[in-house]
């Protein structure tokens, strides 16, 4: 019997991390009582503070719509303020407050030590090769249409659940 058939696919492993990363930063964030749309908010801010909500959502790579709603609750939780563009008036910038601003420092150890739980046991070598792979899968990923079917015949493809078992 061939092992490599019995061996979780790739993109299954992939799967299981993100869930487990994603899991791991919620309970994080909660303690600094963040969302995680919201710390992204900050760190894109703490490096290019009033960017306009549309230029947030390119570089955080959601929709426009998603930003919006993360931008009313934070400032309603006072960590950012908009204003309107002096030359454009159609357009709404972003800025952090004092106490976004606050919260970067706190955040960017959050970051690290989460990268450090992640990649603990994984060599010098090892985490400067698995970032060059996720750029790669990155710059792969980003040249598809999201919508695009991954097979020619999608009719033909077995139906699995999502522990990759045929249903």
């Amino acid at each position: 019997m061939n092992d490599n058939l019995a061996a979780p696919s790739l993109s299954k492993l992939l799967m299981q991390v993100f869930k487990l990363h994603r899991t791991r930063i919620h309970a994080v964030l909660d303690v600094l009582g963040l969302h995680r749309g919201q710390a992204f908010v900050l760190g894109v801010l703490g490096q290019h503070d009033g960017l306009s909500q549309s230029r947030l959502a390119e570089k955080m790579l959601v929709q426009p719509a998603t930003v919006t709603d993360i931008v009313q609750r934070m400032e309603q939780a006072e960590l950012v303020v908009r204003r309107t563009d002096p030359l454009d008036q159609r357009i709404s910038r972003v800025y952090l407050t004092a106490a976004g601003q606050a919260l970067e420092a706190p955040l960017r150890r959050v970051w690290e030590d989460l990268e450090a739980e992640t990649f603990r046991g994984f060599s010098s070598e090892e985490r400067i090769a698995m970032h060059q792979f996720l750029r790669r899968m990155v710059d792969n990923l980003a040249d598809v249409d999201p919508a695009a079917p991954c097979v020619e015949d999608v009719a033909d493809v077995t139906p699995v659940d999502e522990d990759g078992e045929i249903e």
